[in-house]
This record gives structure tokens, sequence and C-alpha cells, in this order.
């Protein structure tokens, strides 16, 4: 009967830890669903676009849009999307402002950081 109970308790404690955690991952998942929607059926304002022109040239890119939004939302933090336009820009070093391209990956060797 001792054998039985060593055995069984652990792995109750186990299989209930198990099940609270996913439960709570449900419960924690939803709400963030409920606020992620509700954030994104909100009216932009004047404020909101003053805050997006980070450049200051009184339109908003599709750059300070995105960027703007996923800091909101709470998928990044500001810090991260700085650190990612760097890495960006270190990968630019053909002198053109059309994108990456393979020319600049190659001329890219240790001064361009990854982003892993």
């Amino acid at each position: 009967m001792r054998l039985c109970a060593v055995i069984l308790i652990p792995f109750s404690v186990g299989l209930l830890a198990n099940t609270f955690g996913r439960l709570t991952a449900v419960i924690v998942g939803n709400k963030e669903a409920i606020k992620q929607k509700e954030f994104l059926s909100q009216k932009m304002t004047e404020t909101d676009l003053k805050i997006m022109d980070v450049n200051g040239d009184g339109n908003v890119s599709y750059q300070e849009f995105v960027t703007f939004m996923l800091v909101a939302m709470e998928k990044v933090d500001h810090e991260e999307m700085i650190r990612l336009g760097e890495i960006y820009q270190n990968l630019g070093v053909g002198g053109h402002n059309d994108g990456v391209r393979l020319e600049d990956l190659k001329l890219c060797t240790r001064r361009c950081v990854s982003p892993r």
C-alpha cells in the first residue's frame, strides 16, 4: 500500500499541476485575444498619428505604422524594434534605398550582426 502511495501521490500532483497550467494558459490566451481584438477595433486618433510619425514629416509610413502597432499590441518592445532597424540598416551597404539585395549580403561579412 505504501509503495502504491509513493508512486501515485507524486504522479497525481504532477498531473494536477499540468492541468492547472494548461487551464491558466487557455484563460490567459483568451484574455489576450479579447484585448487584441478590442485594440484593433479602436479608431485611430490624431494623437496616435502624431506618435506614429517618428521622423516628424507629417506622413506615417508603413514602417512607422507597423512599428507603432506591434509595440502598442505588446508583441515586441521598442528596444527590439530599434535593434531590428539597426540590423536592417547594417545590411544596406550598397548605397541604395530600395531594400536589401543579394549583393548587400555578399558585401556585408563581419560588419553585419545576425538577429539570432
